[in-house]
Formats: structure tokens, sequence, C-alpha cells
């Protein structure tokens, strides 16, 4: 069967690629390639991984050349967690926006120009509810656009 050129452009799905964890989860039928909702979501949950994993490699500041190849080893993914003494000053709440405004721009490069809204969770004393704002790209469309994300466990007590 011979395609022309419209029939090639009528049957293409206009869209974005998935991350490539989200290819490989895919069932034979589903697309790889996303609309601007499936984009959305798919930050979401990609969003909602980077804040909600603890690193397995606790102890990594050294050089900033080696935390640059450092963050994207395995060990190292995801947010680091916090003491509640951190949490309770106004200045211990802006060190903890800027880590998660840092793992964000190295884990999520899809969302730009980030801000970040911590609040503590009322419901569990160790949780805390991020509001990420950012700006997506979708073709030569940008629409800024607010994730609200459950961080769980993101504080502990203190060692004594």
């Amino acid at each position: 069967m011979k395609h022309t050129k419209q029939v090639l452009l009528k049957n293409t799905r206009k869209g974005v690629y998935a991350p490539l964890f989200d290819c490989l989860s895919l069932d034979s039928t589903q697309n790889a390639i996303l609309d601007f909702s499936e984009l959305k979501e798919s930050i979401k949950c990609e969003l909602e991984m980077i804040l909600n994993t603890r690193p397995v490699a606790k102890e990594w500041q050294t050089s900033n050349a080696v935390n640059d190849v450092a963050r994207h080893l395995p060990q190292y993914f995801g947010m680091r967690d916090f003491t509640l003494q951190q949490a309770s000053t106004e200045l211990g709440r802006r060190v903890i926006v800027q880590e998660i405004i840092k793992a964000i721009q190295a884990y999520e490069p899809r969302l730009k120009n980030v801000h970040v809204k911590l609040s503590l969770s009322s419901v569990h004393h160790l949780s805390a509810i991020v509001d990420i704002a950012g700006d997506i790209w979708f073709g030569n469309v940008m629409e800024r656009t607010t994730f609200p994300v459950h961080v769980k466990d993101l504080f502990h007590h203190p060692k004594r």
C-alpha cells in the first residue's frame, strides 16, 4: 500500500514523546506520544516520584562536578529528608524550597521557571504539601501550570 504525504500527516499524532520509563511501561496499544493533558499528568507523576523518593546514598556533598554526575545515578535520585527543626524556621523552609527546586531542575527538565511553595501538612506532622508552579512548553505554546504534591515523610526527628 502506497502512503501519500497527506495520509501520513493525517495519521500522525501531534504531541511530545513520553519519558523513557513511561515508554517502557506502556502496553503495545498505547502511544508513546503525549498530548498536552497527558504531558501534564506525566510531569505530575514524575514530580510525585522525585519528591517522595529518598536517595539511598545519604552523604554525597562533594565538588559540584561530582554532584553533576552523581545526581544522575539511581542511588542519588530523589529528595533527602529534613529535620522538623529545619522546617520550623523561615530560613530553614527557604533552604528546603531551594533543595526542592534543585531536585526538580535536575530530574524534571520539562518544567521550566520553577517556583515552589512549601506548606507543612496539618494531617501528618512529618509530611508537607508542595505547590510547584512552572512553565510547560508544548510545541510553540507555553503554559504556566501548578502541581500540588503531597510529600510523605519529608521530615524526621533530629537524632539525639
